[in-house]
């Protein structure tokens, strides 16, 4: 509400760092910038890794036995030669 109030300019995304760098010292606002992006890659990493495991584990085993895999990309890669 108060960066909204006095810096109007500043859009909602970047109003907690904003704020942090201009009216905190200059050690609070770093330690606390450092901690919202560690937050953001440890949680970032979680994912990707979830996902990774997901695919290599769940759905390229099974779309290999199936044949499915192959059949899929061809069938896709066709389709966008001959839409052209």
């Amino acid at each position: 509400m108060y960066m909204h109030a006095a810096h109007p300019e500043v859009s909602p995304l970047l109003a907690l760092p904003v704020f942090l760098l201009k009216y905190q010292p200059l050690i609070v606002g770093s330690v606390a910038m450092g901690g919202i992006l560690l937050s953001l890659i440890s949680s970032i990493a979680g994912v990707s890794l979830g996902i990774g495991t997901m695919i290599s584990r769940d759905i390229l085993p099974n779309a290999k036995e199936s044949g499915t895999l192959l059949r899929t990309i061809t069938h896709h890669g066709e389709a966008g030669l001959s839409a052209r």
